[in-house]
């Protein structure tokens, strides 16, 4: 008995003695406190760093632990609590030293996330290092449907792909973020028909996340199918935030589904604005083109898409703004909308000198996250709008700027410390 005892208590005493060690042997990195930190936006445990120290934690990347490889099935969640499948496939030669970019591949309408992820881009992606996410498009969020959306249409529509924030495109990339190393500066946008309209709807309401995107019989909005000479001028205003974002498209002359003449529009407003893009018109191709990977215009498409990276820091932007909801484009956000529609326009620029000038119309606040590849924290900055001065001073470093940028899109490129905020005229 005394034998057995004694046995037990040495046994107790040795898990006990193993635990203690485990857990003294693997406390929290800092990484990996700010990490969690910022997901759970715990502003306490963020303001134990320095906002130039957490920069700096966040710039040397997430701390990852996912090296699975081959082709996944995950379930993802969007803000909405809407559940939907996504495929990933990851490249067998996969190194979180190496990070991977990321195809986003969009299915067209009454498809799912299969439909597209292995005749595209396969072999392109497993050559240059890239990981395919293919999810599955549900019903619109209810009364939260995209502003092309109405009751007919709707009906007719067994599941669209929502441009609202936190859309499963960009709930993909989030999850892969926080398991596999992603480079954010190669992120690709692509999409077919359904897909197509994702792509472009997605692509130009968050510029700043793609390093180019690719739509395939696509076009900008649904009224357009019964306006098609007046268009849908409140969604074509949306091309203009292509200013630095690279657009290779591919239309059918013959499509019997898409018209055509959506994608010429975006082609003559691309022309209008001297944007760089590659528009191909497949002649005589109705909706279903032959897009496969080898073939003539995939093989183009591929040769065109291997160099593309993401240019994180622009000295101009302009953006484009339908609703609050996405508001957000690199070093700028505008705050609060005052045009009649709930639309807004800004446009602004870092000059010599720290100075950055604004243009705006339709909105009433803004906030200019100071990229420090251009502006000099340790000197004055002055923010402008229309020649008047709105802002003249030392920029005020803080976590809250580490937290506010980081929480619009998870992208350590485009994280700041400090900010202004100003009122415009």
């Amino acid at each position: 008995m005394i034998t057995r005892l004694a046995s037990l208590v040495l046994r107790l005493s040795s898990a006990l003695l193993l635990a203690a060690s485990v857990t003294a042997a693997a406390p929290f990195t800092d990484a990996e406190t700010v990490f969690k930190a910022l997901d759970d936006g715990d502003v306490a445990t963020l303001r134990k760093f320095a906002p130039a120290k957490l920069l700096e934690i966040i710039r040397a990347g997430r701390p990852v632990n996912g090296s699975e490889t081959g082709e996944l099935r995950w379930t993802i969640v969007d803000p909405y609590e809407r559940e939907t499948g996504l495929y990933v496939i990851v490249p067998a030669g996969y190194d979180k030293s190496k990070p991977a970019g990321v195809l986003l591949v969009l299915h067209g309408l009454r498809g799912d996330g299969k439909q597209l992820k292995d005749n595209l881009y396969r072999k392109f992606a497993a050559d240059h290092n890239l990981i395919i996410a293919a999810p599955t498009a549900q019903k619109e969020p209810k009364d939260s449907e995209n502003e092309d959306w109405d009751k007919i249409s709707g009906s007719q529509m067994p599941h669209w792909w929502s441009y609202k924030p936190g859309n499963f495109p960009l709930t993909a990339l989030s999850e892969l973020k926080k398991k596999y190393a992603i480079d954010g500066n190669r992120v690709i946008l692509t999409g077919y028909s359904m897909g197509g309209f994702g792509t472009w709807n997605i692509g130009l309401r968050y510029p700043d996340r793609f390093a180019a995107i690719v739509p395939f019989a696509g076009g900008l909005s649904r009224r357009e199918y019964l306006a098609p000479k007046k268009g849908d001028p409140k969604m074509r205003a949306l091309v203009e935030n292509a200013f630095n974002l690279p657009v290779y498209f591919v239309h059918g002359n013959a499509d019997d589904v898409v018209p055509v003449g959506f994608d010429r529009k975006t082609r003559d407003q691309l022309k209008a604005f001297g944007y760089a893009h590659e528009y191909v018109e497949v002649d005589k191709a109705k909706h279903i083109m032959d897009v496969r990977e080898g073939g003539e215009i995939m093989n183009k498409i591929q040769e065109w898409l291997a160099p593309k990276k993401r240019d994180a820091h622009p000295k101009k932007v302009v953006h484009y703004a339908i609703g609050a909801y996405a508001a957000s484009s690199y070093w700028l956000r505008i705050d609060e909308i005052s045009g009649e529609e709930g639309t807004a326009r800004v446009e602004a620029e870092i000059r010599d000198g720290n100075v950055v000038e604004l243009k705006a119309a339709g909105a009433r606040k803004v906030t200019v996250f100071l990229d420090e590849k251009h502006v000099d924290l340790a000197r004055p900055v002055k923010v402008a709008c229309g020649g008047k001065e709105l802002f003249a001073g030392p920029a005020t470093e803080s976590v809250e700027a580490v937290l506010e940028s980081w929480k619009q899109r998870e992208d350590r490129e485009l994280v700041y410390r400090a900010k202004v905020t100003v009122t415009i005229p």
